[in-house]
């Protein structure tokens, strides 16, 4: 039996209707103690549950005797007859049937003894109702009511809809490899900090011009680290609590290489792309990034289900049914607050959109939740043309548009960077043998 402290008594029904709902309760027993200093003027002189509380059934409606042998109604205070001269009055709550005159001498009974029991009790709050409530399934097993410990603040709708959250965050997650999380207030200081780093002095050391033209700040390296410890810290607990919130174990992991990332306005458009190999390893690694900008869009992140074929597969067969997927109509981008943040699973494919600011950065921390330790695991980017490539083989049509498609990013020059010179020739000659070399080639 647990008891709860309210300021109202019509708080009951929203309580009560919650878990009725929610617990898949079949009878709900509520029963007021004598510190209730005030009865409601339709709460039953019997059970004491008001008509406000329509969930509720009162324990006595199982009683027999609630007619007599011939069949008329009996109060159920007296036990005499209800008659027009003597009418009585049915409650929705829990069908309890009492003359007039029994009901209004049990209220003024029970209003006279908690009275005297309230004067009895100096240090007792006479303001206060405390009410009973016992939750019962229909297998007899009790139901823990969650306790409530700040009962002028905390409304236990509001509990509810945490944990209805909760289940849908985990749920998203579980389907489609990512969930998007909404500011908290450390976050949001976070973001403010991270803000201030791009609008300071000009940091020189370890910036990367990566795709979408975007500039990379390593933070690991040895002046930044020392410089911006203590918010890296706050960066990694921040990431573990969002990845422990979809029931990620994060013992075993790691918050590895932070790097703030600066999308200058109408820069930022990125490729599709996986954030590492795709192989079953990057199941159990995870992308985490926080929004440090206002009016900004978030990454654009896909529409469909997580699929296995698309994120792991490297038979060209089942690899050519879902390249579909890779096309940019099939994910989506959100409006984001400062604070934002954004969790998936590195076999998510995605891609940052364009900065449509007027005039200001978008600014986005980054970071990897990792079974390693080590740095620099976001090296082994794999982009929509060499999934292209791998799917179709390289020296498909099918390659050579992806190329083509794809000219922006100078995919030519990834592959001799990331590869070898011999495979960035061929793929020109590729390009040469389907007349497609001048319109890569074109502005």
């Amino acid at each position: 039996m647990s008891t709860i402290r309210l300021s109202h008594l019509s708080r009951v029904r929203h309580r009560i209707h919650q878990v009725c709902r929610d617990e898949n309760v079949m009878e709900v027993m509520l029963s007021a103690t004598l510190l209730i200093t005030s009865f409601s003027s339709s709460m039953c002189a019997l059970c004491h549950v008001g008509d406000i509380i329509v969930a509720a059934r009162c324990t006595h409606g199982s009683i027999s005797g609630q007619v007599d042998e011939h069949g008329h109604r009996l109060c159920r205070l007296c036990r005499e007859r209800i008659t027009r001269s003597r009418p009585g009055r049915t409650y929705q709550a829990c069908g309890c049937i009492v003359h007039a005159a029994c009901r209004l001498s049990e209220y003024k009974k029970r209003r006279n003894e908690s009275t005297s029991s309230s004067s009895s009790s100096p240090s007792l709050d006479p303001s206060p109702r405390f009410i009973k409530i016992r939750a019962v399934l229909h297998n007899s097993r009790p139901i823990p009511v969650p306790p409530i410990t700040n009962q002028d603040h905390l409304d236990l709708g509001d509990l509810m809809k945490k944990r209805e959250g909760d289940i849908a965050r985990k749920n998203r997650f579980l389907k489609y490899g990512y969930v998007r999380a909404d500011a908290t207030d450390a976050s949001r200081e976070l973001a403010w900090k991270m803000m201030s780093i791009d609008r300071g002095a000009p940091l020189s050391m370890g910036v990367d011009d990566i795709s979408g033209n975007v500039r990379q700040y390593d933070l690991t390296t040895t002046s930044r680290v020392n410089k911006f410890r203590e918010s890296i810290e706050e960066w990694n607990r921040i990431v573990k609590q969002l990845a422990e919130s979809v029931d990620i174990d994060t013992k075993s992991l790691y918050v590895v290489d932070p790097k703030l990332l600066v999308a200058q306005p109408k820069e930022g458009l990125q490729p599709i792309h996986f954030d590492c190999a795709r192989t079953s390893l990057s199941h159990n690694t995870f992308s985490a990034i926080l929004y440090c900008s206002n009016g900004c869009l978030s990454t654009a992140l896909p529409k469909f289900p997580a699929n296995d074929l698309l994120s792991y597969s490297h038979i060209p067969s089942e690899m050519q049914s879902v390249a579909h997927l890779l096309e940019r109509d099939q994910y989506e981008s959100l409006p984001v607050q400062v604070g934002d943040m954004v969790l998936f699973r590195q076999s998510t494919p995605h891609f940052g959109v364009q900065n449509d600011c007027a005039r200001d950065n978008r600014v986005v921390l980054f970071s990897i939740l990792s079974p390693s330790p080590l740095e620099n695991q976001d090296a082994s980017q794999v982009f929509s043309w060499l999934y292209v490539g791998e799917a179709f083989s390289w020296k498909s049509i099918e390659f050579a548009q992806s190329l083509v498609e794809n000219k922006q990013y100078q995919p030519i020059s990834r592959i001799r960077d990331d590869v070898d010179k011999e495979s960035s020739l061929a793929c020109e000659k590729l390009l040469s043998l389907f007349d497609l070399l001048s319109k890569y080639n074109a502005k």
